[in-house]
């Protein structure tokens, strides 16, 4: 639907730290669908119908970012007095004897995004959507995610999940840093880390980190937003994955950030020793001690240049 971001049918989870603009990213690409306009610089050739489930925001903050369209702009915004939660009664499900999955009902919302023909239904965001519950819970994460999965692939609709951090933002976007549940991950058919950062002419880099299936997205994406609803697509963003433990390290090094050994193990998914013996044997990697006595290693390039805050 929307190559490397969107899958069709699937369910997708957007995650940032808050105040990152998710809603508005997401919105740039339900404002392109609607208005049969381009999101950086893909199209489409007739206007898409798009149900946004607005569980946080009121209709005063939604204002700006649906200023401009025509009733004949099919943008239907529910806001969360006329939402149920995901874990209402009313959002409920069962299984047969066979262990098979059966929705007992289905929200109105996505009878209603069916009905009007919507390809897109966004909830935003995961934690408002959900009141009853903990997400932390494996299994209230699992039946949650799948009743949204479910339903994405039943009625056809593509599912967008914004999700805030709820852990600490500064260590970068290792899944570990944005799920309360591995379930809210596991379940989805792609997920996608935003990182954002003023640039001093006004305009925004975004960077999405990605990974998934149906079918798996880029490692990693660059847009450059001129406006709210103005994204360019940044050829040089998208990454092939390294395939060296010296390659990886050097490419997260060179992007600013100034970590530990247990850091960088962590975030790439590699043996801490493997690590270690690697930046013993880097050329170009500065070493320095925290305030906490524990050794930091940094791309000297960037030994004087802000580090990028996700």
């Amino acid at each position: 639907m929307l190559a490397g971001i969107l899958p069709i049918n699937g369910l997708v989870v957007l995650a940032s730290a808050p105040k990152t603009g998710k809603s508005v990213f997401a919105n740039a690409i339900a404002r392109a669908m609607v208005t049969g306009t381009e999101f950086a610089g893909i199209g489409w050739q007739e206007k898409l119908p798009v149900a946004w489930c607005a569980h946080e925001e009121t209709r005063e903050e939604r204002g700006p970012l649906i200023a401009g369209l025509t009733r004949d702009d099919p943008f239907y915004i529910s806001f969360s007095s006329d939402l149920p939660h995901l874990d209402d009664p009313d959002c409920d499900y069962g299984s047969d004897r066979f262990g098979r999955y059966q929705a007992l009902k289905t929200p109105y919302m996505y009878e209603e995004a069916y009905r009007r023909n919507c390809k897109l239904m966004v909830i935003d965001c995961l934690h408002a959507s959900v009141r009853h519950s903990n997400l932390a819970d494996n299994n209230v994460a699992r039946r949650i995610m799948g009743r949204l999965r479910h339903w994405s692939d039943s009625f056809g609709i593509v599912t967008l999940v914004l999700h805030h951090l709820t852990k600490s933002a500064h260590r970068g976007y290792h899944p570990e840093r944005f799920a309360d549940s591995a379930q809210i991950l596991a379940s989805a058919s792609c997920y996608h880390f935003m990182e954002s950062e003023q640039l001093e002419d006004g305009t925004r880099k975004v960077v999405l980190h990605s990974a998934g299936r149906q079918p798996a997205p880029p490692l990693r994406h660059e847009y450059h937003a001129k406006s709210l609803f103005d994204y360019e697509y940044i050829e040089s963003g998208t990454r092939v994955k390294p395939t060296t433990a010296a390659d990886q390290i050097n490419n997260l090094l060179s992007e600013g950030w100034e970590l530990s050994s247990e850091e960088i193990a962590r975030r790439l998914n590699l043996n801490l020793k493997t690590v270690q013996n690697t930046l013993s044997l880097l050329p170009g990697i500065e070493k320095s001690m925290s305030r906490s006595k524990k050794a930091l290693y940094r791309s000297q390039d960037h030994a004087h240049s802000p580090h990028p805050e996700p």
